[in-house]
């Protein structure tokens, strides 16, 4: 490899630092645009940004080493000589690893934020029952202060009837909420290893309308 001296001289013309500026560029720094300066070495295997890319792209997985290739504009045959290197290996291995650890914490803030949402559901569902057992028109009404109960207006004739009936779609509301909430948490049970305690919300609920009906 030849070189010659050349003197760099600043706006002010006052002579700067000499160095040796080669004619010639090794053939592993001819690609692109590339800074060999910005390489950092470890023996005959050094890192730049397009092998550091092809690292992560293969961690990802999502495309094919030959689509890889053509991303990064270098050869099918230059990703697989790569892949031998345990060097490059290594540092896909740790990119999957990141990979890991971030999808996780993704995975938990999500399954909080569909907890919170839930959670928002169910209390929204107390907020109907409270505001039906105030509910002065339904005074009087057996089972109306349960705030479990519809009202209903048909026409029978000339006359209009005023129902009231359970509302089982309002606890079946409940209950799936309760279920979701609990599936998240990993305390879900099937029925066939719930025992009689695990159930004791939903008997109550269940008395709550039934016995609070059938005060005057």
């Amino acid at each position: 490899m030849t070189s010659k001296n050349r003197t760099l001289v600043n706006g002010k013309g006052t002579p700067a630092l000499r160095f040796k500026v080669s004619r010639t560029k090794p053939n592993c720094f001819r690609h692109g645009t590339e800074r060999w300066k910005r390489h950092w070495h470890r023996g005959d295997w050094f890192w730049n940004r397009m092998r550091e890319e092809a690292a992560i792209l293969v961690a990802d997985g999502d495309l094919s080493y030959e689509q890889i290739a053509v991303r990064i504009g270098y050869a099918r045959q230059t990703i697989a000589e790569w892949l031998k290197r345990p060097e490059f290996n290594q540092r896909v291995e740790q990119h999957r690893e990141d990979f890991k650890r971030e999808a996780t914490r993704r995975g938990i803030a999500d399954k909080f934020r569909r907890i919170a949402s839930y959670q928002s559901d169910y209390e929204g569902t107390e907020v109907i029952i409270r505001e039906r057992s105030a509910d002065p028109t339904m005074a009087g009404v057996p089972g109306a202060r349960s705030g479990l109960l519809v009202r209903a207006v048909k026409r029978i004739g000339a006359q209009t009837v005023e129902l009231y009936r359970f509302d089982a779609a309002l606890i079946g509301t409940r209950n799936e909420l309760r279920k979701q909430i609990a599936q998240e948490l990993g305390q879900w049970k099937e029925k066939s290893e719930v025992g009689s305690s695990d159930r004791l919300s939903e008997l109550i609920e269940i008395a709550r309308a039934g016995a609070v009906g059938l005060q005057p």
